[in-house]
């Protein structure tokens, strides 16, 4: 599992890699901060989405392709079984691309309102809380729509205002059983 975390760093997914790492799952974490062209852009607080270097979703998209890259060259990878895991902006560049080399996606903190090309090429789950703050105030962003993609997918809307629906339950038992069926197929 490729795991890719939101604007604030590692610190936005801090009991991902351990928690699936316990079920038995091999996790890599890029750290999109450690990049030199990106030290000091692209930072957010509270409910801000960030500063609008937009180049900074194309820099995600990058990370993504070359951590698949990286995966797929080593003798441990079966060949089959790669889940790439977005949450906010990580989210956003899991969604926003068709990742032919993965088996399935799943995404948080971001609402499909802008579509998911990730779920025309692999099952796919989104799990959000309809109160998220980095939403429940943004013009034009009503209840997401994530329907659609091939068999296996899921979209689950949680009740309340948080933003991080992977580390919380329920919706990290969400993702632990996606993930348990994507391993299974």
């Amino acid at each position: 599992m490729i795991a890719l975390h939101g604007c604030t760093g590692l610190s936005s997914l801090p009991n991902i890699g351990p928690g699936l790492a316990a079920l038995g799952y091999v996790v890599i974490m890029p750290d999109s901060l450690a990049r030199a062209d990106r030290a000091g852009r692209f930072t957010c607080t509270g409910t801000s989405v960030g500063t609008g270097n937009l180049d900074i979703y194309d820099k995600r998209v990058e990370e993504a392709d070359y951590a698949i890259e990286q995966v797929q060259g080593k003798p441990w990878y079966d060949g089959r079984h790669l889940l790439l895991l977005g949450h906010s902006e990580g989210g956003y560049a899991v969604a926003r691309k068709a990742y032919a080399r993965i088996s399935a996606a799943a995404i948080s903190g971001y609402w499909c309102t802008l579509g998911l090309p990730v779920a025309q090429v692999a099952p796919t789950l989104t799990v959000n809380y309809d109160q998220d703050p980095f939403y429940v105030n943004v013009p034009g962003v009503g209840a997401p729509s994530c329907s659609g993609g091939p068999a296996g997918s899921r979209h689950v809307v949680l009740t309340g205002a948080f933003h991080t629906a992977f580390e919380l339950e329920p919706g990290r038992s969400d993702l632990h059983d996606f993930a348990r069926a994507q391993a299974a197929r």
